[in-house]
């Protein structure tokens, strides 16, 4: 997790309404910072408010989504109600697109970019406690009053007003410690969502029947979707039917492309496995390398179950497009090495 207050490595800084003002050149609207000594120094805008909120949740998001996961697995979630959300919420949305990742991928972007699977990871990010207007130096965020500056104060003008210290003063670490509160309870939040509006409720006929195939065979199919129960799960989609030039004929249903159950999008094709249907109806890890080659971008972070099976089934449909899982598939030793140079 990044600090919020990464931008104290600027000091001495200033928030004053919706800015963040730094030492700098003189632009219009910018400021001054006075020092007791009578030095005069320029401030200029860094940046607003919202851009500061911004940069600190993108260079966190990832960070989050961690969290939310842990939070998930410590409320033994995991593999068991995220099923429920699974079945009732995402499957059904991601079924309910008119179009297959054969199509042209803009057309995919744009029809991803309709979708939402509910609360995002960003809309739970708690906004960092920026008091303003401060001065922040020295680790702590000193809060301004209106004043007028006599000999041996600092002061900091900005237009026509005059800010003096007001003697108090937050130390950033408790700042960020609060922060940091909120940002645990914010996810774990998150995470109870996925226990459903009421545990004792009768499950839907379609989660239902979906706890049978799971009790079952340890997996949930639905059309070519996927959902192998584990911790973490497993979300795939199955390789369309072929002759595979490892495995020989693959069968409508009997080869997927998983990836693990993630909050962002899954789309790191280094996580991707291959797994086989055995003879008893159960999901097998079988052990191969892939090599898919680059994708076009068009999957989002908002919504990372549409993201992820978008992206597995433009993985599925590539590997039975090249008959291989990997490049070198059916390459002799001797063409391999020629080919590597």
């Amino acid at each position: 997790m990044t600090s919020p207050y990464d931008f104290l490595r600027l000091q001495p800084v200033v928030t004053v309404g919706d800015r963040l003002l730094m030492r700098g050149s003189v632009t219009p609207g910018s400021g001054q910072l006075v020092m007791p000594s009578g030095k005069v120094f320029a401030l200029s805008e860094f940046c607003s408010m919202q851009e500061l909120q911004m940069r600190i949740l993108n260079s966190n998001r990832k960070a989050l989504c961690r969290m939310v996961e842990s939070a998930i697995a410590s409320l033994s979630l995991v593999g068991g109600e995220v099923l429920r959300v699974v079945v009732e919420e995402w499957i059904p949305a991601f079924q309910s697109r008119d179009f297959g990742e054969c199509a042209v991928v803009s057309d995919a972007a744009e029809a991803a970019n309709q979708l939402s699977f509910g609360p995002s990871i960003d809309s739970m990010f708690p906004a960092v406690p920026v008091p303003s207007p401060a001065l922040w130096v020295h680790g702590r965020a000193w809060p301004l009053v209106r004043g007028n500056w006599t000999t041996s104060m600092t002061a900091v003008n900005v237009g026509r007003r005059t800010f003096v210290l007001s003697g108090e003063y937050w130390p950033v670490s408790t700042l960020e410690k609060k922060w940091q509160q909120g940002l645990q309870a914010a996810a774990t939040a998150f995470a109870e969502r996925y226990t459903g509006p009421n545990q004792n409720a009768r499950p839907s006929t379609r989660l239902a029947n979906a706890r049978e195939q799971i009790a079952r065979t340890g997996a949930f199919e639905k059309g070519d979707l996927l959902f192998l129960s584990g911790n973490p799960p497993r979300l795939g989609c199955m390789i369309p039917p072929h002759e595979n030039i490892v495995i020989g004929h693959v069968g409508e249903g009997q080869v997927a492309i998983t990836t693990a159950l993630r909050l962002s999008a899954s789309t790191a094709t280094s996580e991707y496995q291959v797994y086989r249907k055995t003879s008893a109806g159960r999901w097998e890890h079988f052990s191969h390398i892939l090599c898919l080659g680059t994708a076009g971008h068009f999957y989002i972070d908002q919504d990372p179950a549409l993201a992820t099976w978008a992206h597995l089934r433009w993985a599925a449909e590539r590997i039975a497009t090249n008959r291989r899982f990997h490049v070198n598939d059916g390459v002799s030793r001797d063409e391999e090495n020629y080919s590597n140079g």
